[in-house]
């Protein structure tokens, strides 16, 4: 059975679609001229963005949260690109405050990272953008000037005081099929895209994949390996049952179809092996990682043999897992 990136893709199923597809600098600088006007986009240089393996996110939002860097220029002059996408169902109301925190972090990491060579030290330029995938619009603000607490009367008075740091918002839920369309998106970060809003959870996704078709015919050529990373999120996330996806797959060729049936058997068995950890622990308290681990491993005839002592009664762990 499979594990590592597979779990990951279970129990983080945004996290994992996120950062595989938009972690590919070539879709991540795809989404930017999506969201930039073209006259700042000119300024970036979108073609050779080099991605930076470092997180800034607060542990505790490490579930609602995921980001990712890149390093770039902006007219020569170095510059960063920082992509979130936000998997709460409702907007945060201190995005701003988040956003300029975890800008700051990238900043102190680029002060320790490069020391300046002249005597003057500038901070470089930080392209922040938000993608937002949750049930409802967003509603909060994107400049933290707009959090700071301050009395209307007061406000023009405090204009030079209040500072303003602002996020671009990329609201995938209000975004429908025809504006998609449009965007300068490279096929897989379109799917991408169209699978992170909430048409992923209709409980016939097909009806909405099919107006992506030929992008999903580009990608199940170019890059057949993101076929199981949709595949899987549809899965996981969505309601439209797996016969389905996977005649939708067979549109695109035998090996996806092959790849379709291939992810909802895995998961399948991730859930059979999972159920079975379960009720091991129930009735005989917490397993040893050298158990968990096995369990985790095995073949879909293990997890059904060993099911089957279970439910007869086994009077031990060793007498389910020999």
């Amino acid at each position: 059975m499979a594990s590592g990136g597979s779990e990951k893709a279970t129990n983080q199923p945004h996290d994992a679609l996120f950062r595989r597809v938009f972690g590919d600098p070539k879709h991540a600088g795809s989404e930017l001229r999506s969201v930039l006007s073209a006259e700042v986009a000119a300024h970036i240089d979108l073609e050779h963005l080099e991605p930076v393996a470092a997180s800034f996110v607060d542990d505790n939002l490490s579930q609602l949260h995921s980001d990712l860097l890149f390093r770039t220029t902006f007219d020569g002059d170095d510059a960063y690109l920082y992509f979130l996408v936000e998997h709460q169902s409702s907007p945060d109301d201190l995005m701003a405050f988040r956003m300029l925190r975890y800008q700051v972090r990238i900043w102190d990491r680029h002060l320790k990272t490069e020391p300046a060579t002249s005597g003057k030290t500038r901070l470089p330029l930080i392209v922040p953008v938000v993608l937002y995938q949750g049930r409802r619009r967003w509603s909060a603000p994107t400049d933290i000037a707009a959090i700071i607490q301050v009395s209307d009367h007061a406000a023009a008075d405090l204009v030079d005081l209040l500072p303003h740091v602002r996020y671009i918002l990329d609201d995938l839920t209000i975004i429908d099929d025809a504006t998609l369309t449009t965007r300068p998106l490279t096929p897989a970060a379109r799917i991408a895209a169209l699978l992170l809003s909430p048409a992923s959870r209709d409980t016939d996704v097909i009806v909405r994949l099919r107006t992506s078709l030929d992008d999903w015919r580009t990608v199940a050529h170019d890059e057949p390996g993101l076929l199981v990373v949709f595949f899987t999120y549809l899965l996981i996330v969505g309601d439209t049952p797996a016969d389905r996806i996977t005649d939708f797959a067979a549109q695109l060729g035998q090996d996806a179809k092959e790849a379709a049936m291939t992810t909802a058997q895995r998961l399948r068995d991730e859930a059979q092996a999972q159920l079975l950890a379960s009720m091991l622990e129930a009735r005989f308290g917490e397993l040893d990682n050298d158990t968990r681990g096995r369990i985790e491993h095995a073949t879909t005839d293990q997890i059904t043999d060993w099911s089957t002592r279970f439910a007869r009664g086994a009077n031990s762990i060793s007498d389910v897992i020999d």
